[in-house]
């Protein structure tokens, strides 16, 4: 699920809060990734509180340049603890540019988690593209032992398919 499409003032917000490091405005997007994981949670007959939220990790290199994780902080501005479950193994290059096909390529093993199994989880990103992030992100929870159910996003780009349109991620 995804609270918004990518585009106008969403996307100006979130590319606000990456490229320029502006974590105050992540207040904004707060209730759309509220309402993402809401309608996740009654899409599956599960109150919000058995369900899991694990944020997908950035690049060391954004993470670094920033001073913050970007899903991090849109969980913890609307209430919600993230479960940093999901760790990069290797670093994949930029996914600006790159057809699915690529993204999948370029993300594919590039996770582990950890303290997942027997859990319930929503795999929580910024922006939904492609999917190939959370697909990423999705093999190594249940790879671990996690369970699944969903992924929650602020938003997701046009061509992906919109607030309801969704599963995928970065990628």
């Amino acid at each position: 699920m995804v609270g918004a499409m990518h585009t106008g003032a969403v996307a100006a917000v979130l590319r606000a809060i990456k490229d320029e490091a502006r974590p105050g405005l992540v207040r904004h997007l707060g209730p759309l990734l509220a309402a993402a994981l809401a309608t996740l949670a009654r899409d599956v007959d599960a109150a919000a509180s058995t369900l899991t939220p694990v944020t997908v990790p950035g690049t060391r290199r954004s993470d670094r340049a920033r001073g913050f994780r970007v899903t991090d902080r849109c969980c913890r501005v609307i209430g919600v603890a993230p479960h940093r479950a999901l760790a990069l193994v290797r670093q994949p290059g930029d996914q600006r540019g790159l057809d699915r096909d690529e993204r999948v390529a370029n993300v594919a093993a590039s996770m582990r988690a950890r303290d997942v199994a027997g859990r319930r989880i929503v795999i929580v990103d910024d922006v939904v593209t492609t999917g190939a992030t959370l697909a990423e992100a999705a093999r190594a929870v249940t790879a671990a032992g996690g369970l699944v159910v969903g992924a929650a996003a602020v938003s997701a780009t046009p061509r992906h398919g919109g607030p309801r349109g969704g599963h995928g991620g970065r990628g």
